[in-house]
């Protein structure tokens, strides 16, 4: 008997603890990453938001009627010009030169996509110089440009199917990847690893509908193909990475599609070799970190039911929460957000093609 009842507790505190390292190795799923708050609707409802960065002097938000800034303070929005171009990309230099990029109307217009606005300075000029090669023609910007938080003047650009990149703040492009008329699919992926400094991420959709992605380690002297496994044989297209603070082979990947069955976030923890579907609910069009814990990833898109949401996870994919806007308007799409900190509190700003909202989280 005494054998008997030392078995069942020892068998006992082996199931206790079988339990608790299972419960630490699975994330803060539910209880103990539970994140509330409320929403916003900002303004800018008319306006399709194209991309958000942030900013010492206020969030800037390049959209389909030029570029704006928001004052947090006043809980205003400020144009800064350029309201005939639809702003696709946006980057300020450390001596508040701003460079931005604008949607051409055509692959090979030649139209003028760059423009430059100095330090105190009211007019934007072209800024051309050498992009779009000899000819001059293939002035097409997928994304961009983009450049490193702290660096001084080093910009990249998605050109077509190109990437471009500058080291004197745009006064002297330098292809590093395909030529100045690449082109077929769509390249709208292009994320700069913020916590890797040589990892450069480019991607979107090929000419057949499939997913594609491309690695870099050495700022793009080489490229690595990771495509496979990305799209399952389902006409996809790859939005965005985001990188694993503390280890650079660990990245999600989100995918969106005209189908529901592109709707997907894949992991890899070897640098794309391999990936695993962690979400397959939602069409995945950007991610960001939590700015009070790096850790905490946060993901958005558009939902079957075209209402506003983003989704968290503080476990980096594995598992996730759900925040709906119930009472968003129908057809939305997030195209970007950032999340800043403001008077102590997080607060989560979501770009859409109806305007800008954003999500307080409970402290």
């Amino acid at each position: 008997m005494r054998n008997r009842l030392l078995k069942t507790c020892v068998l006992l505190i082996f199931m206790h603890a079988t339990f608790v390292v299972i419960s630490c190795t699975t994330g803060p799923n539910t209880d103990d990453f539970l994140l509330k708050g409320s929403w916003n609707q900002e303004g800018l409802q008319h306006a399709e938001i194209n991309v958000i960065k942030e900013d010492e002097e206020g969030i800037l938000f390049g959209t389909d009627s030029g570029l704006l800034q928001w004052d947090e303070y006043a809980k205003e929005f400020y144009s800064l010009g350029l309201s005939d171009e639809q702003v696709i990309g946006v980057v300020k230099f450390n001596d508040g030169v701003f460079l931005v990029g604008t949607k051409a109307s055509g692959f090979s217009s030649g139209d003028t996509t760059l423009f430059r606005l100095g330090h105190g300075a009211t007019n934007w000029d072209p800024f051309m110089n050498n992009f779009g090669g000899e000819t001059g023609e293939y002035t097409f910007i997928s994304k961009g440009p983009l450049k490193r938080q702290n660096t001084s003047g080093t910009v990249w650009v998605r050109a077509g199917n190109a990437v471009a990149r500058s080291d004197d703040k745009g006064n002297k492009w330098e292809l590093i990847s395909g030529n100045w008329g690449s082109w077929g699919g769509a390249a709208v992926l292009f994320y700069l690893d913020p916590f890797h400094q040589d990892n450069v991420w480019v991607g979107g959709v090929s000419a057949l509908s499939q997913a594609n992605l491309y690695n870099t380690t050495d700022r793009g002297s080489t490229w690595t193909d990771v495509s496979a496994g990305l799209s399952d044989d389902i006409e996809a297209v790859a939005y965005d990475v985001i990188s694993y603070p503390n280890n650079s082979n660990i990245i999600l990947t989100g995918l969106s599609g005209s189908v529901p069955e592109a709707f997907k976030i894949k992991k890899s923890t070897d640098m794309g070799k391999n990936w695993k579907t962690v979400n397959h609910e939602v069409g995945i069009h950007c991610f960001t970190h939590s700015a009070a814990n790096s850790e905490i990833v946060y993901a958005s898109g558009r939902n079957s039911e075209g209402r506003l949401f983003f989704l968290a996870s503080g476990d980096f994919g594995d598992t996730w929460q759900t925040i709906d806007h119930p009472e968003s308007p129908t057809g939305i799409r997030v195209n970007d957000m950032v999340s800043v900190m403001e008077a102590g509190e997080e607060v989560l700003y979501l770009g859409t093609n109806k305007g800008v909202y954003s999500f307080i989280f409970d402290k």
